[in-house]
């Protein structure tokens, strides 16, 4: 079965050979994933079962560099082979008990590490992040670790008619008329129903506290938290990372924002830059 993911106007052909891991991925990847193939993908993944290879585990991807360029995964339970440039890749998954959800969470793993390299060929970053849109159709980015209070903002500002394009990991990145963020389909909690953008009001670093609170963030503090909110950055990006989130600091208001579980937070938050005349 083939599929296309698509992300931040990155697209992913997933040619999967197991009936219960690509229901499961639909599952998962949701309005963002479609039956067959559309147009030419960035990324062509096969992805295989094979028997040779251990039960997939929960721990972490090592990610490595072939002689040749081309990307080298490994996990428990996979092996993957990616060449980026060339714009395709082959998955290995061993065989699992209760299969699905353990295939599924292996995969998707390896997805969201292919994406963020795909995402920064065109000039986006995935960010550890909870996007918000208000009635005004801007997005307000709450930026936390795992942990953090992401899932609890976003499922506080739905209730206030806020919804979200994201409470785990967003993509954003500067464009021609500012920055814009992207829904992704790797979700710590309700996804979002598919692929949509909107504008960015302002960043905002979070933090659980008894009282919503807002306070001011110098700029070297908003980097550092930013770059630490991004996740499978090769070291040989690093600083183009940093110079790509500290325009991003230049471009946007931000702020520190203490949240407490209550619907009054998002008041604290700023409103959209004025329009030109």
């Amino acid at each position: 079965m083939q599929r296309t993911l698509e992300v931040a106007g990155t697209f992913v052909a997933l040619l999967v050979e197991d009936g219960e891991l690509d229901r499961e991925l639909a599952r998962r990847l949701g309005g963002f994933a479609r039956s067959g193939p559309s147009g030419r993908p960035d990324l062509a993944l096969e992805v295989v079962l094979d028997p040779t290879l251990g039960e997939p585990g929960r721990g972490g991807l090592a990610w490595g560099r072939e002689e040749g360029g081309s990307l080298r995964v490994e996990g428990e339970g996979l092996e993957a082979r990616i060449d980026l440039e060339a714009g395709r890749g082959r998955a290995h998954l061993g065989a699992a008990s209760g299969r699905a959800v353990a295939l599924g969470d292996v995969t998707e793993n390896l997805l969201r590490g292919l994406v963020a390299r795909l995402l920064w060929d065109r000039g986006r970053v995935l960010l550890h992040a909870a996007a918000l849109v208000g009635p005004d159709g801007y997005s307000r980015v709450l930026v936390a670790p795992s942990g953090g209070g992401k899932s609890t903002a976003a499922r506080v500002a739905a209730g206030a008619g806020w919804p979200n394009l994201g409470d785990d990991l967003v993509a954003i990145g500067p464009e021609a008329d500012g920055v814009r963020v992207h829904a992704t389909p790797f979700s710590g909690g309700e996804r979002p129903a598919g692929p949509r953008v909107a504008p960015v009001a302002g960043l905002y670093l979070l933090e659980k506290a008894p009282a919503p609170e807002r306070l001011p963030v110098d700029l070297a503090q908003a980097v550092a938290a930013l770059v630490a909110a991004t996740p499978f950055v090769e070291v040989s990006a690093a600083d183009r990372v940093l110079a790509f989130h500290e325009g991003l600091v230049r471009r946007l208001p931000v702020a520190r924002l203490r949240l407490a579980a209550e619907p009054s937070f998002h008041l604290l938050l700023a409103p959209p830059p004025p329009q030109p005349p």
